[in-house]
């Protein structure tokens, strides 16, 4: 759902503010601070961007993936390519960019606000980032935690002027998070000292209780036989989900080992990738009647979701650097997604 007209008043207007404030003179893009977002309990790790007088903005990065990926990004610094900053990337940016940056959608919104901005890094853009997906606009739920964020940063980055020390605790591990909380009969932001649960996504995916039961019977009905190939790669082709979004799509693909015959080909979002990659190799084995003695993996967390596989089924799991059916299924995808997107393109017009 698109923000409303009070919500992009509001997110505006504190954008404007925190604009003036022009933080950047006096922080850098690593003095991280939280603020949980009241809806979730989420915290969303604020770093403000301006230091070096190129790109000046806000960058809100959710939860410990998020925090995470910003870590990444921070430690590759100018050797990573925006192509693989938008694999780490899962949070909302507000920038203030030139008028020749935004769209006509962007440009839409603020005329319908009746809103006026001149001159070079002073017009205000949100977009949403996810890993896998390109920059979007951002919905209504994004619109009301950036509003929370941006009217909590305006405190921090305001404090910390006066205070430079504000972000000096006892234990250097813990972040300074803005929190709201319940005090009688009203509620109040505090500050409070957070140590960060940072961790790799691939290292938390589990099976629901239903999918082990689904193992559990596939051990007890069926019997091992040969070796398959699990693998996926990411296409650097955008294609658009059903709300419009752009993404590069992630192709899995499940092989037999001896002969290169391709039992099955899925191509998913990046969303629903970890998932697809089990549910599809549940529902193979179950198609063809047996499940494999042995998986060979290549690909993005493909050997964690397999590992968990191969404890409940008693299977051996080994990672290999390459699939040979991979490249000729590249090159089938490649010139098909080329002219679907042409076919989308000559629609559009």
């Amino acid at each position: 759902m698109e923000p409303t007209r009070p919500e992009w008043e509001n997110l505006y207007k504190l954008a404007s503010e925190f604009k003036k404030l022009a933080p950047w003179e006096w922080m850098w893009d690593s003095d991280i601070f939280g603020v949980r977002d009241p809806e979730t309990d989420e915290v969303g790790y604020c770093s403000v961007m301006g230091a070096l007088g190129q790109f000046f903005g806000l960058g809100v990065y959710l939860g410990s993936e998020g925090l995470l990926g910003f870590l990444k990004m921070q430690e590759r610094g100018s050797t990573m390519s925006p192509r693989e900053a938008l694999e780490l990337q899962n949070g909302l940016i507000v920038s203030f960019t030139d008028r020749g940056d935004l769209t006509n959608r962007d440009i839409k919104i603020i005329k319908e606000l009746g809103l006026k901005f001149k001159g070079p890094k002073e017009w205000p853009m949100f977009r949403s980032y996810k890993p896998g997906y390109y920059p979007w606009y951002i919905n209504s739920e994004e619109a009301r935690l950036l509003t929370v964020v941006l009217e909590q940063a305006i405190n921090v980055v305001t404090r910390l002027k006066e205070d430079p020390e504000l972000f000096e605790p006892l234990n250097q591990n813990l972040i300074l998070v803005r929190t709201l909380r319940k005090l009688r009969n009203k509620t109040v932001w505090q500050d409070e000292w957070l140590s960060p649960k940072i961790y790799e996504k691939s290292k938390i995916f589990h099976f629901t209780s239903e999918g082990r039961e689904i193992l559990k019977n596939i051990k007890n009905e069926l019997k091992p036989k040969g070796v398959w190939e699990i693998g996926a790669f990411v296409y650097d082709i955008l294609v658009h989900n059903a709300e419009g979004r752009p993404f590069f799509p992630r192709a899995i693909v499940w092989v037999d080992h001896s002969s290169d015959f391709i039992f099955k080909v899925l191509m998913v979002e990046p969303a629903e990738y970890e998932d697809k990659v089990a549910e599809g190799t549940i529902d193979l084995i179950n198609t063809l009647g047996f499940f494999p003695e042995k998986i060979l993996t290549y690909g993005e967390n493909i050997y964690e979701i397999s590992r968990l596989l191969g404890v409940m089924l008693d299977i051996e799991v080994e990672k290999t650097n390459r699939i040979n059916a991979l490249e000729h299924i590249k090159r089938d995808m490649r010139r098909y997604l080329s002219k679907d997107n042409e076919k989308t393109s000559q629609r559009s017009r």
